[in-house]
């Protein structure tokens, strides 16, 4: 009988283990999935909303290539592609639609389509982002950004064909960058309302500067007496590009017809073939052409 009665406790005793057993591993086991659940919800937030010094912790790099699928009669053509690292802790979004590249008098913006994600730790590349760019766009006189002035990416200042966003800190390229604007239109007013300020703003500086930059062509005397706070019209313009150009008619083998022509928020013109080569005729009347210095 007292055989029985041991065995009895020692069956119980076993039952009561194995039970104990059962509910730590278990409660173990949804400790363990709570947990791996918090650690993999990140925060997803599109670049331009991210905080100062979580920017500084994606960092962009882009690549130049001659493209000589394109007229190169006059200068070459490049393809610009790109490279972000996300060194912050949240997923971030870009649309790629609202990356831009600012020219000195006019702007190029990328023919992407759809949003790129960008995780935690990651690196992801877009191969392409601009085309027709020309080669005096690439020397260090202008602005990769995406969407606007607040979200600058790197200057056009490319090195071995590699511009970086640690170039930002380079103080002579942002001397060089400060009338920089690109030109004005209905889409970059809806992207950020302190743009037109912003190149509003550089009017008085590039009027002032342009009679003594190197490599800027002179006009007529007619072209400049014309000019004025406003600045030039577009015939006026027309015509001091032409004077700039005695034997002129052929613009990287294309007319004056074949031109797009736009208008700058600072007053000058924008000449530009279907293959990007790019005549400015500022708003004092004087002229630079693709290849002259900046």
């Amino acid at each position: 009988m007292k055989r029985k009665i041991e065995l009895a406790v020692m069956v119980i005793g076993s039952v009561w283990l194995l039970v104990g057993c059962s509910f730590k591993h278990s409660g173990a086991l949804m400790t363990k999935k709570a947990t791996t659940k918090t650690a993999t919800k990140t925060e997803t937030v599109y670049y331009q909303n991210l905080t100062k010094g979580d920017k500084a912790k994606v960092k962009f790099k882009f690549k130049l290539d001659q493209d000589e699928t394109k007229d190169n009669y006059a200068d070459p053509v490049y393809v610009v592609s790109m490279k972000v690292t996300n060194g912050s802790k949240k997923t971030i979004k870009f649309n790629r639609t609202k990356f831009v590249f600012i020219l000195d008098g006019d702007k190029k913006l990328s023919k992407k389509r759809g949003v790129l994600k960008v995780k935690a730790g990651q690196t992801q590349s877009v191969d392409q982002l601009f085309t027709t760019i020309p080669e005096q766009s690439t020397l260090g006189s202008g602005i990769i950004e995406y969407l606007n002035k607040a979200n600058k990416l790197a200057y056009a200042d490319f090195k071995n064909g590699v511009a970086k966003s640690s170039n930002l800190k380079n103080k002579k390229l942002i001397a060089a960058n400060k009338s920089v604007s690109g030109y004005s239109d209905e889409e970059t007013t809806t992207d950020s309302s302190t743009d037109a300020d912003d190149d509003a703003s550089t009017t008085t500086d590039e009027a002032s500067n342009s009679e003594t930059s190197t490599g800027t062509r002179g006009t007529a005397a007619s072209s400049s007496s014309a000019s004025s706070s406003t600045g030039l019209t577009e015939d006026q313009a027309k015509a001091a590009l032409i004077a700039a150009f005695p034997a002129g008619g052929d613009f990287g083998g294309y007319s004056m017809d074949e031109l797009k022509i736009d208008q700058g928020s600072t007053g000058g013109w924008t000449f530009v073939t279907p293959d990007g080569l790019c005549w400015i005729v500022r708003a004092d009347g004087t002229v630079k052409a693709p290849g002259d210095p900046q």
